[in-house]
């Protein structure tokens, strides 16, 4: 098997998630990248649009009594061997930079974040201080 007959059985398994849950592609390649990477899943939350303060997944797991948060920014593309535009780095600083900056959260919610997300990124901003939830950035770019 080749590299692209791995890149399209990838994009074949993506739209087939997108399909089940009513996800667009790049939601999908979330939903799909979740479930296969991280185990004991209960919910994951896409909020992956204008507002999301650069977190696409909120994914809480549980495994016996211990639980997880892990916070994921996803960039998806279906065209093989993409290279990944340069905008991707300020992006992944951005992102971690709103939960490693504690000084400029209130500004960053304000002015990031729409309003309905706000008190789920307060939850996650305590759950990251406390080392409970991790970060991630997950793309199928080169």
């Amino acid at each position: 098997m080749q590299r692209k007959d791995l890149f399209d059985f990838m994009i074949r398994l993506i739209k087939n998630t997108a399909d089940i849950n009513g996800d667009r592609m790049p939601q999908a390649f979330g939903r799909w990248f979740a479930t296969m990477f991280y185990p004991g899943i209960t919910s994951i939350t896409i909020s992956d649009g204008s507002g999301d303060g650069k977190v696409d997944l909120f994914i809480t797991c549980q495994i016996g009594k211990n639980v997880s948060y892990h916070i994921l920014n996803t960039k998806f593309t279906g065209e093989y061997d993409k290279g990944s535009p340069v905008s991707f780095y300020d992006e992944i600083t951005r992102y971690w930079q709103a939960f490693e900056n504690k000084t400029n959260r209130a500004d960053y919610l304000k002015n990031a974040v729409r309003d309905n997300l706000r008190d789920q990124y307060k939850k996650l901003f305590r759950l990251y201080d406390d080392g409970n939830a991790r970060l991630y950035f997950v793309t199928n770019h080169r």
